[in-house]
Formats: C-alpha cells, sequence, structure tokens
C-alpha cells in the first residue's frame, strides 16, 4: 500500500460526506484506505452498519481521555495486508480533556509504515489564556510522540485542526486567502519548522488524468 492507495479527509463526518465518501470508493479502484476525522461516536449497531462502503471493512476508534465524541472513523479494503493499530504514547501524557485531542494510528504493511494522527487546537487567545496554554502543552506532547514514532521507523501526517492564521512560506505555500500570522499561527509555525514538516494542503496530486489540489477554498471544503 501506498500514499496513492489513501484518502485521509479531516472534516466531521455527515451523511452528506459519507456519500462523498462511497463516490470516492467507486470512483477509484485502487483506493485502500480511507480515514476521517471527528466523527461523533455512533449511539448504537444500527449507526455503525448504516457507516459502511462497499469493498470495505470500517471501525471507530472514540478519542483518548474523557471526551465523549468524536474519534476517527478508518475503513480498509478487504483483503488488504496491512496492519492498524491504534496508539498512545505512555509519556508525557496531558491531563483531563486535553488528553482527548489527539488520537494516533499507526498503518503498517511490508512496504509503509505510516502514523496518522488527528488532532485539536483549541482556538486562537491571547499568549496568556489558559487555551494558548493548552495548545502549546500539545504541540509539546505531539513533538514528544511523533520523535518516538520515528525511532520506531514511521513517518507521520497529521490531520488537524490548527485553528491557525498564517501566511505563505516554503512549509506552507499558501497562493489564496492568505492571512496576518496570529498567536496560534506562530506555534504551528515553530512546531513544523522544529519538527521539519510541511503542509500538504497545497499540493497537487494526481489521480489518473485529472489533477486535484488537497486545499480548497469553498467553505466547508477546507
Amino acid at each position: 500500500m501506498n500514499m496513492t492507495g489513501m484518502y485521509l479527509n479531516m472534516d466531521t463526518w455527515s451523511p452528506s460526506k459519507h456519500e462523498e465518501l462511497r463516490d470516492i470508493a467507486r470512483g477509484d479502484p485502487s483506493l485502500a484506505f480511507i480515514a476521517v476525522k471527528e466523527v461523533n461516536q455512533p449511539t448504537n449497531e444500527m449507526v455503525f452498519q448504516e457507516l459502511s462502503i462497499d469493498g470495505f471493512t470500517h471501525t471507530l476508534h472514540p478519542r483518548i481521555g474523557d471526551s465523549d465524541h468524536g474519534g476517527m472513523l478508518i475503513w480498509i479494503k478487504e483483503r488488504i495486508n496491512v496492519s492498524l493499530e491504534f496508539w498512545k504514547s505512555v509519556e508525557g501524557c496531558m491531563e483531563g480533556r486535553a488528553d482527548s485531542e489527539r488520537n494516533w494510528l499507526l498503518i503498517t504493511s511490508e512496504t509503509c509504515k505510516l502514523a496518522i494522527c488527528s488532532a485539536y487546537m483549541r482556538v486562537n487567545k491571547p499568549v496568556q489564556s489558559e487555551y494558548y496554554k493548552q495548545n502549546k502543552d500539545l504541540y509539546a506532547l505531539l513533538t514528544v510522540e511523533e520523535d518516538i514514532l520515528k525511532e520506531k521507523g514511521y513517518s507521520a501526517i497529521f490531520l488537524a485542526d490548527f485553528n491557525a492564521q498564517r501566511g505563505t512560506s516554503n512549509r506552507f505555500k499558501f497562493s489564496n486567502s492568505l492571512h496576518q500570522q496570529n498567536n496560534n499561527g506562530k506555534l504551528l509555525t515553530h512546531w513544523a519548522e522544529n519538527q521539519d514538516l510541511r503542509c500538504l494542503n497545497t499540493e497537487i496530486w494526481t489521480n489518473g488524468c485529472q489533477d486535484k489540489p488537497t486545499y480548497h477554498k469553498t467553505i466547508g471544503d477546507r
């Protein structure tokens, strides 16, 4: 399995989003893996069965910690030889609800070791605020956890709502909807530089004869 066979989405799951996922699965025979961040936890087996996609098996991993909603919804094509493990570091964990603001999924195959993290940063606030402190602490924890996984041979992708505004740079090559950098943007920039990360949302990925950006300006698709 390689990156061309994966579809990762950070939007909240919804019935209309599910129809979109089904269309994507039908239209791309090479697709082997789908992950969606921020799905409200189904309350019964009937609802869970309605999340099915033909040819795929699915599982829901709820948020860790004391959150009663959210998590990551995974679909994987049947008969694909890949191992999935939901992982939590035993080091440096935060207290309370903040500890539930990220999930790690490890994907391991003969040719791939990929760690996918879904995360949520609190809204932008002054540097003296509790929200800013929680965001800073969460970035510190993500740094520790990514470093642990790097030592195990994993590459990391973050599906995150960073609640950050920033302009363009070598790591964030946005060409439209540019913003003046805010406090969350400064935290994000420092973290990306420190961890040698770049934003994939601005990249163009080729799928057959059609080139599609992973970032869309339209509200609801970004």
